[in-house]
């Protein structure tokens, strides 16, 4: 690349990410790629906008395309960082929840955007007799987990009238295995002694052990066969499996 052309590229760049760019034209090109990355916050943390509001939301798109410029043509590849940027300014003390929201609504986004969970070629009937083996997840499956009932406040919001007068969001946490069936998202709601079974397993623990370092009940043990069962989860090497 001759050296001209690249510290245009350079020029060019500094200028559209800064506040103030220099000249008419770069500032119409600037409100366009703004324009551009706040439609696809937008799609995305479609809840986050609803509880921010439009205007506030289009100032956090601002202030996050200017903390983090887009690194790929692909604009929503960028968002995966808003939770933690939410973190860093004050509506994380005024809706302490909402980097978690955040972050739910991302997942879903990415989960819908992965490859579908896929039937596992040998479905075991009783995980408890599988304890010396370790488990693959599905492309689709993420793991989540917070303080707050995130899933019941997002669902709240899926209603077209918006939430209903009087609606109290339930007490405690929320965790809960999300993936993709067909073209939609689905979530399995776990206790959290599951979803530390989950996340051990994930990290690559024979599922005997990370059954030992948890008090399951169960229900836990229930929704682990459903999940075999849905293929999110499965024998990582079959061939070695009874």
């Amino acid at each position: 690349m001759p050296p001209d052309l690249r510290h245009w590229q350079q020029d060019f760049l500094a200028a559209l990410h800064s506040g103030a760019p220099s000249g008419p034209a770069m500032g119409i090109h600037r409100r366009t790629v703004l324009e551009a990355m706040e439609n696809t916050l937008a799609a995305i943390f479609r809840v986050t906008q609803t509880l921010t509001g439009t205007e506030c939301f289009a100032a956090l798109a601002q202030a996050f395309f200017q903390a983090h410029p887009p690194q790929s043509p692909v604009l929503a590849e960028g968002a995966s960082r808003m939770s933690d940027f939410l973190k860093t300014t004050p509506l994380a003390e005024t809706l302490p929840y909402l980097p978690d929201l955040t972050r739910w609504e991302w997942l879903r986004w990415e989960v819908l955007q992965s490859a579908g969970a896929a039937s596992p070629p040998w479905k075991p009937h009783d995980p408890r007799a599988l304890l010396s083996g370790r488990v693959a997840f599905a492309p689709s499956t993420r793991l989540y987990a917070s303080p707050w009932p995130i899933a019941a406040l997002w669902e709240a919001h899926q209603e077209p009238e918006g939430l209903q007068p009087g609606w109290q969001p339930p007490a405690g946490h929320c965790h809960a295995v999300l993936y993709r069936l067909h073209n939609h998202v689905e979530a399995l709601a776990c206790s959290p002694a599951l979803h530390a079974v989950l996340t051990a397993l994930k990290d690559g623990a024979l599922l005997g052990a990370a059954l030992d370092a948890e008090a399951l009940e169960e229900q836990d043990i229930a929704h682990l066969e459903t999940a075999f069962a849905k293929g999110l989860v499965w024998p990582d090497d079959v061939g070695s499996w009874p």
